[in-house]
C-alpha cells in the first residue's frame, strides 16, 4: 500500500506541477505583455512632456523682432514705384513696404533675426536707385 501511494503522490506532483508551470507559462505572457504595454505608454508620455517642453523653450529664444526703416531714395516716375514694389517685397525677411512717390522715400517693416538696414540698402541700390537712411523724425 506504501508503494503504491507513493506512486500515486508522484503522479500527482507531476501532473499538477505540470498544470502549474503551463499556468504560469500562460498568464505570465499577458503579464509581461501588460507591463510592456505600462511601461511603453510611460515612455511615451515622458518623450511628449520633453518635446512639450524644449519646443517651449525654442519659442522663447526665437522672438522675432520686427524693425522699420525708411530711405530717401531717387525717384521720379510711377514706373520707378512699380518697379521697386515687384522686386522688393521679395527680399528675405521683409513684411512690409510703402514706397512714396511724392516723398520719394521707401518705408520697410522687417525681421530684424533674417535681414539687416545695410542689406536693404544694397537691394534698393541694386535696383539701380541711390538712398539713404532718414531719421524716424523725419520719416513723416
Amino acid at each position: 500500500m506504501g508503494s503504491s501511494y507513493g506512486h500515486n503522490v508522484l503522479y500527482w506532483f507531476k501532473v499538477h506541477n505540470v498544470e502549474i508551470i503551463e499556468y504560469k507559462r500562460k498568464y505570465s505572457n499577458t503579464l509581461i505583455l501588460k507591463n510592456m504595454k505600462r511601461f511603453l505608454a510611460c515612455l511615451m508620455i515622458s518623450l511628449f512632456a520633453f518635446a512639450m517642453s524644449a519646443n517651449a523653450q525654442n519659442t522663447k529664444k526665437n522672438v522675432k523682432k520686427d524693425a522699420e526703416v525708411t530711405y530717401s531714395v531717387d525717384i521720379d516716375c510711377a514706373n520707378c514705384v512699380k518697379k521697386l514694389e515687384n522686386t522688393l517685397p521679395f527680399v528675405k525677411g521683409v513684411k512690409d513696404l510703402k514706397v512714396s512717390l511724392d516723398k520719394q522715400t521707401i518705408w520697410f517693416k522687417y525681421d530684424s533675426s533674417k535681414t539687416t538696414k545695410e542689406a536693404l540698402k544694397k537691394e534698393v541700390e541694386k535696383q539701380g536707385y541711390a538712398c539713404k537712411e532718414l531719421e524716424k523724425d523725419t520719416k513723416e
